[in-house]
């Protein structure tokens, strides 16, 4: 609503109330003698002062609490944004980690348990933006919890995410400097574990953290709806 309609709303009725007191006032005061006029003269000024002290109190602790109001609904709108925020930017990094894991996974050759070097090089570079970007999300998540707005969970479960795509990371550059022109998965045991299609740590570090930090993101916004 708008500051000056709400004034003139507030304020409108103040001086009807007004009017009324002084039409009353003016028809007791030319039916009154000499001596009760003075009377009601100075009765009139206390009143008078004490209207406009009221109504000029009344009008700032209104105004104050409209104030208040709607800084906390920008509060709220900006918390809110925060956490939608943060989850989807989270679940565009997370299908295209395993969208880089399928990539990575067709990539391989399945007797000789082997990838094309220049194919390898191209997938681990954007493992590890991707890194570097949840690497960011975790900082957002844990300036949240300072505030109070973000569980410390997600923080928690990002590090894992984090963690996991960086040991790949460091594998690649560790070895970056081969000279062969295809990659053995036996000789990258993270590699191995990323494109495993059985048991690996790539469903423990990165794909039940995700949930997890997903689920309490949900859950905090439904709690503050509820």
């Amino acid at each position: 609503m708008d500051r000056r309609a709400f004034s003139v709303r507030l304020l409108l009725p103040l001086a009807i109330l007004f009017l009324f007191a002084a039409l009353i006032y003016g028809a007791l005061y030319f039916r009154a003698t000499a001596e009760h006029r003075q009377l009601l003269e100075m009765e009139a000024a206390k009143s008078m002062l004490q209207v406009m002290a009221v109504a000029l109190l009344g009008n700032i602790v209104v105004m104050l609490v409209r104030d208040y109001e709607e800084r906390r609904k920008a509060w709220v709108a900006r918390r809110d944004l925060l956490r939608t925020d943060l989850k989807d930017r989270l679940g565009d990094l997370y299908a295209k980690s395993k969208q880089t894991r399928r990539f990575l996974r067709a990539s391989v050759d399945p007797i000789a348990g082997t990838i094309d070097k220049a194919k390898y090089v191209e997938i681990l570079e954007e493992i590890s933006d991707i890194q570097l970007k949840i690497e960011g999300l975790r900082h957002s998540a844990e300036a949240g919890v300072r505030r109070k707005i973000i569980p410390k969970l997600v923080p928690d479960r990002l590090s894992s995410m984090e963690h996991y795509l960086g040991t790949l990371v460091t594998e690649y550059e560790t070895t970056a400097q081969d000279k062969n022109q295809s990659v053995a998965l036996d000789q990258r045991l993270q590699l191995k574990d990323f494109v495993a299609k059985g048991d690996s740590d790539f469903r423990a570090q990165l794909v039940l953290p995700y949930h997890d930090a997903a689920h309490a993101i949900d859950r905090v916004i439904e709690d503050d709806l509820g």
